[in-house]
């Protein structure tokens, strides 16, 4: 793992409102980069490959790559003139589209060429850089690449939303727990009878109980992200892509394990009421 992460005492509000807030900022620019790869394929479908006469296009609207992706919302700017290149305006397109976004230098940072090699494989990245013609074929490709970019995003999205309810689930379970679990550490147990130290410990059994199941919920979660989401890079999987900006790139299960030191501790102080002389 690329970062310390920090141990904690347990989940707050607070806690909870961070992972809220960056599976958000996710969403938004996931979403800004889907429409933005809409646009940008509705662009290149209007781009008359090299070398075709205008109006003879066998790719316009003809191909299930093409057809397959819907018309963008009216937000990024219009079509260059028909003066440019295809290849320039293949290039114009993309940079107006997928490059225009505002959080686009902080996010990624890269140039046009490094762009294309991340996103559409360093084939395409040659025939649009490194050729002076963009034929038929390259636009198939390029079409069918912008439509793939366009899915994993709307596979992200739809692992965001299933993150944010398997967080909205941990938020519900362990936030009880760790209201309970400072009440319980505010008693002084010496001074408790038997039978009241059972109770608590009863209590605190309870707690770890809520602890291991959010747990284990959270990992098979993980798992199932593990599984599905492919768009990844090949050093972050999902949570640690998501909550890169937070403490812990693993907050549920960072803050299950901050609890059960705390029960475990509780537990300890029980058992020495239970027996003073062991502390000696």
């Amino acid at each position: 793992m690329s970062r310390t992460e920090r141990v904690g005492t347990g989940p707050t509000d607070e806690t909870f409102e961070s992972v809220y807030d960056a599976l958000e900022t996710e969403r938004r620019r996931t979403e800004a980069e889907r429409r933005a790869f809409d646009a940008f394929a509705d662009r290149v479908a209007d781009v008359q490959p090299s070398g075709a006469r205008r109006g003879s296009d066998p790719d316009r609207g003809g191909t299930a790559a093409a057809s397959a992706i819907a018309a963008p919302e009216p937000t990024f700017v219009s079509a260059p003139s028909a003066a440019a290149s295809p290849l320039e305006a293949v290039r114009t397109a993309y940079e107006e589209t997928v490059m225009s976004l505002p959080f686009y230098e902080d996010e990624y940072g890269d140039t046009y060429d490094e762009s294309l090699r991340e996103e559409f494989g360093p084939d395409v990245a040659a025939a649009l850089t490194q050729r002076s013609a963009f034929g038929p074929p390259v636009k198939r490709v390029l079409l069918a690449k912008a439509e793939e970019a366009r899915s994993e995003r709307k596979l992200l999205l739809e692992s965001c939303e299933r993150e944010r309810e398997s967080i909205e689930d941990a938020a519900a379970a362990l936030l009880p727990v760790a209201e309970g679990l400072r009440s319980l550490e505010a008693i002084g147990f010496d001074a408790a009878e038997p039978s009241a130290l059972d109770a608590y410990g009863a209590r605190l059994s309870a707690l770890r109980d809520t602890c291991e199941r959010v747990a284990a919920a959270r990992q098979a979660t993980i798992r199932e992200h593990r599984a599905t989401y492919g768009r990844a890079t090949d050093t972050l999987d999902l949570c640690e892509y998501l909550y890169q900006p937070l403490p812990s790139t693993f907050p549920v299960l960072n803050a299950c394990g901050a609890l059960t030191r705390r029960i475990k501790d509780c537990e300890g102080r029980i058992e020495l009421a239970f027996d003073p002389e062991r502390s000696a």
